[in-house]
């Protein structure tokens, strides 16, 4: 059987142009989805997924209705008031704005103090466009920088009252505190996230443990996950003893409790467990975070901590 030569089939293909072949749209559809972190991760401005995301919103119809709602799950990062308030001028005026879509957010507009009208403001407005759909938020604002006292601005009960509008919302995350916003005026609503009736998971840093808190706490029948990071008053009573003071009959609950190894408490008063849940119905576990180098500050390494569980989504998985 006679075969042709490479020089042949050279000169028989020569002159021919090599037209390029697209790719299937349904493998490029995949490529996008294959690139994607986990479920429930956070992706910043500056991450290269977000740049390919919106990269490929540019390419085609299809190409963009993907990337938009993959950008709508995993990036709304707001990290600077800039951000938050380009993100509000972008919203438009129809009904069907894409920020009434956004089930997570990662919410840090502010810098070293909340005494800042404008930027709380643009906070409770964004809360107030995204509480329909909003299931997920994280927050790493310094709440505690002003005082109710001083708040001659009034940007205390601003905040509160865009945090009160996500009776939607299933897990929050607080990195540097426990949701402070009480006023002067009005201390009987201190717990915010006491308002969200479907509340699942809840993270706070730096957390009294008090007869209110625990209250509050058996008031939220639908939370079943509650991680406490460095809580205050730890060692004053027995968890499980209070808590079930002020728990109804059979509630269940995981709680996490996550201190630096170097604050760790040794031992945990347990003298009431068996007496106040008898069924086990209270799981607790304890987490000691390692705070190397030596010297680190512990609300530092703490907190660092919190965004970077909470940014991939691993926060629940001690």
């Amino acid at each position: 059987m006679e075969t042709l030569s490479q020089k042949q089939i050279q000169h028989q293909y020569q002159g021919l142009e090599v037209q390029p072949m697209p790719l299937p749209i349904e493998l490029v559809l995949h490529i996008i989805t294959c690139v994607l972190p986990n479920p429930g991760s956070f992706l910043t401005r500056s991450n290269p997924i977000t740049k390919m995301l919106l990269s490929f919103t540019l390419v085609c119809f299809e190409t963009y209705r993907l990337a938009r709602r993959y950008l709508r799950e995993h990036c709304i990062y707001i990290s600077t008031s800039i951000h938050l308030s380009s993100i509000l001028l972008s919203i438009p005026c129809s009904p069907g704005s894409e920020l009434c879509k956004v089930p997570s957010l990662y919410l840090a507009p502010f810098k070293e103090t909340i005494d800042d009208l404008p930027v709380a403001l643009w906070t409770r407005e964004l809360l107030l466009y995204t509480s329909p759909t909003l299931r997920k938020l994280v927050i790493d604002i310094p709440l505690r920088s002003l005082c109710a006292e001083e708040d001659r601005l009034d940007v205390r009960r601003i905040l509160r009252d865009g945090f009160a509008q996500l009776e939607r919302l299933e897990e929050f995350v607080s990195v540097q505190d426990d949701l402070f916003l009480d006023l002067a005026r009005d201390s009987e609503k201190a717990f915010v996230w006491r308002q969200w009736p479907n509340l699942k998971r809840l993270a706070l840093y730096r957390a009294e443990f008090s007869e209110e808190f625990w209250r509050n706490v058996g008031k939220m029948p639908t939370l079943n996950m509650l991680m406490l990071v460095r809580p205050i008053g730890l060692q004053e009573f027995c968890v499980k003893t209070k808590a079930f003071e002020q728990f109804p009959g059979g509630r269940s609950l995981n709680l996490f409790l996550v201190n630096a190894e170097n604050e760790a408490v040794l031992d945990i008063p347990a003298t009431g467990w068996k007496v106040a849940d008898a069924s086990k119905a209270m799981n607790i576990w304890r987490y000691d975070l390692a705070t190397s180098p030596i010297g680190r500050d512990v609300g530092e390494a703490c907190r660092e901590w919190i965004k970077t569980k909470t940014m991939n989504n691993t926060l629940w998985c001690l």
